[in-house]
């Protein structure tokens, strides 16, 4: 859904540039978490759309029989846990190595 997406991006960006404003480094490597979840329930067919920001991570438990199966719906944002967050901050901002 578009709608996550950009109210994350925004989120985001304002974030980064408050931490801008104010000239702090310590700012810039905190950051925002959130999750939020769209369940569309219909008598044929059912959707859950996730979005997510940050180390934040939804899941979702199921049934089956009298046994309870827990799934991950999302993957967090978190430096400390993946690379290609490492990658992108490096990209995103390569002047300010505190950033990782």
């Amino acid at each position: 859904m578009v709608a996550f997406q950009e109210m994350y991006l925004k989120a985001d960006k304002q974030y980064i540039s408050e931490a801008e404003q104010k000239e702090d480094a310590v700012l810039m490597c905190c950051g925002t978490c959130a999750v939020g979840a769209y369940i569309e329930y219909g008598e044929k067919s059912s959707h859950v759309t996730v979005g997510n920001l940050g180390d934040s991570r939804a899941i979702a438990g199921k049934f089956r029989g009298n046994q309870m199966f827990v799934e991950g719906l999302s993957e967090d944002h978190s430096v400390a846990t993946s690379p290609a967050e490492r990658t992108r901050l490096r990209a995103e901002f390569p002047d300010l190595p505190a950033i990782i």
